[in-house]
């Protein structure tokens, strides 16, 4: 299944991020067309690192809600882009966001997003439960792979079928 969202659709309403390179690497957003919780991470780039491949799944808003109330004790609370500053290195909001990465591994259920930053447009697709098991361990062990092609997504997949394969 592959939807597109015209570009005056944003993807997520907003976007936390936890890592960061020229756009955010992963971390949590609420998911526009339906207010639920995503977890992502970055598992494919472009040339340039601009256009992504994001890996997404659906987490538990109550994670979500302890992680957004951690770091606002510590911060204010920006929208719709928080890269939280370096304050935000606490036990608790690192326990916090092992907790989302481990509920995300834990779903199977993947998506893959392109993109660059989760707020724009994108081009989705689902993926069936072999390819999404390896995306779930690409994001587990943070890896990105370089796509030279375009639309990024179907680089991606590509790839991912002829390693697997």
């Amino acid at each position: 299944m592959s939807l597109t969202h015209a570009e005056a659709d944003a993807f997520c309403r907003w976007v936390i991020a936890k890592d960061y390179y020229d756009g955010a690497m992963s971390g949590i957003a609420l998911q526009t067309r339906d207010d639920v919780l995503i977890f992502f991470r970055v598992v494919g780039w472009d040339t340039e690192q601009w256009g992504r491949v994001f890996a997404i799944t659906v987490v538990d808003n109550a994670l979500g809600e302890r992680l957004r109330a951690l770091l606002a004790k510590l911060e204010p609370q920006r929208e719709p882009f928080w890269l939280p500053g370096p304050q935000s290195t606490t036990p608790e909001v690192t326990t916090a966001w092992e907790d989302m990465l481990r509920a995300a591994l834990e779903t199977h259920q993947w998506r893959l997003v392109e993109c660059h930053d989760l707020l724009g447009a994108v081009a989705e697709k689902m993926l069936p439960p072999a390819e999404a098991k390896c995306v779930a361990e690409m994001v587990r062990h943070e890896a990105v792979m370089d796509l030279q092609a375009s639309p990024l997504l179907d680089e991606f997949l590509r790839q991912l079928r002829a390693h697997a394969g």
